[in-house]
């Protein structure tokens, strides 16, 4: 009799388990009905004990239950519906992309997102649904719209902002008044000539910020461990791109000396020869004094990797990306301050990214972080790379 019921259970828990494996596949909750078509061989069993199996895997708190939707059946998911919901939203955002040219036709307002997918998203209440909204917004994987001119709503894509639906009203500003500039003989050349000088004036300082953040990163990458720093000339041979002349490459490293970003060895004139460090003098004294010899670039690939899987599994399991400053702390944990410095860890999470093994996202909405935690993501142009995650 005990072997009867033994076996008995054996054959239910195999069951529980095919059909648990076969629910993990589909991207979407499922029906009884859709399912039952979906099981093969021994997995497939009468309706009604299919539902039970169902309802206790529910109970157990390894499926969760959806709301009807299309049909009378409930749906069975392996993911809950805050997951599901934020699947639905960048489906939904993505598929909009692809209907025009026009963005602002397309991408879609909090409202009209919310009532395109709260139905099947098995009836999740507004607020929650805004509230994942921002999430993918500060992941980086939404993008919140500026608002056009002579518009009041704000809407969402999966695509980045379209300058060119923003820019259309001044262009055309422009256009008016070359017209009327040419009415009393200035040339429409001159006046597109000065348009696109003073374009190029206004955005001078970002080209200027743009510079100085590139130089800084590679300065980063490139500083030898306990050592006087890195000459201009290998500094500027280093970078990717020509800098304009001699005198640009000066002001940005003045600019991030004045700012405490670079520190400079030996006299005040800037050379080919000058060395420029990120570390003050203090510093780079004591790390000659006492080098801290950090992992191996191998060791310290696991060292990494397993740092994100378990910050991974413990702490981020639905977003699976993970805080660039939680993994720093992760690692300086466990190898000191010089192993998570940004010179050592920002280069071989780098190297990580090149080999294809995690992607970094940036950060869009700053106002939920602190700036130690901004500082400690990893600088990129333009942007703030804050989180990483191990790609599949």
């Amino acid at each position: 009799m005990n072997e009867t019921h033994t076996s008995a259970g054996v054959a239910q828990a195999t069951q529980a388990d095919q059909v648990l494996e076969t629910i993990h596949t589909l991207s979407d909750p499922v029906t009884v009905p859709a399912l039952e078509k979906k099981l093969v061989g021994s997995a497939r069993i009468p309706r009604p004990e299919l539902e039970r199996l169902l309802e206790e895997q529910v109970s157990a708190g390894r499926l969760y239950r959806f709301a009807p939707y299309g049909s009378k059946s409930p749906r069975y998911w392996d993911r809950d519906s805050e997951e599901y919901t934020r699947q639905l939203i960048q489906k939904r955002l993505t598929d909009q992309a692809a209907k025009g040219e026009r963005q602002s036709q397309w991408a879609m307002t909090k409202n009209a997102l919310y009532t395109a997918i709260s139905k099947r998203a098995g009836g999740i209440d507004k607020e929650a649904c805004y509230r994942l909204l921002g999430e993918l917004v500060r992941e980086g994987r939404v993008y919140e719209m500026p608002k056009l001119p002579r518009s009041g709503t704000v809407r969402y894509s999966t695509e980045p902002p379209r300058p060119d639906e923003y820019l259309k009203g001044a262009v055309e500003k422009i256009r008016k008044m070359a017209s009327q500039l040419a009415g009393a003989d200035v040339p429409e050349a001159v006046t597109k000539e000065a348009a696109i000088r003073l374009i190029a004036e206004a955005f001078g300082d970002d080209r200027r910020e743009e510079a100085a953040t590139i130089l800084l990163e590679r300065l980063q990458m490139i500083e030898p461990p306990g050592g006087a720093g890195v000459r201009l000339r290998d500094l500027r041979a280093s970078i990717d791109f020509r800098w304009p002349d001699e005198a640009d490459l000066q002001e940005t490293v003045r600019s991030l000396e004045s700012r405490g970003k670079i520190h400079l060895r030996g006299d005040d004139e800037l050379t080919d020869e000058t060395r420029v460090s990120t570390r003050p003098v203090e510093q780079e004294a004591a790390a000659v004094a006492a080098p801290a010899p950090g992992p191996a670039p191998a060791d310290f690939d696991l060292l990494v990797m397993q740092g994100l899987r378990e910050l991974t599994e413990e702490h981020h399991q639905r977003t699976r990306r993970v805080p660039i400053h939680e993994l720093r702390q992760w690692v300086r944990q466990r190898s000191g301050d010089e192993a998570a410095s940004h010179r050592v860890f920002d280069d071989r999470l780098k190297r990580l990214r090149a080999e294809g093994r995690v992607r970094f996202l940036a950060i869009s909405d700053t106002s939920g972080v602190t700036e130690d935690q901004l500082a400690a993501a990893i600088p990129g142009v333009h942007e703030t790379l804050f989180y990483v995650e191990e790609v599949a």
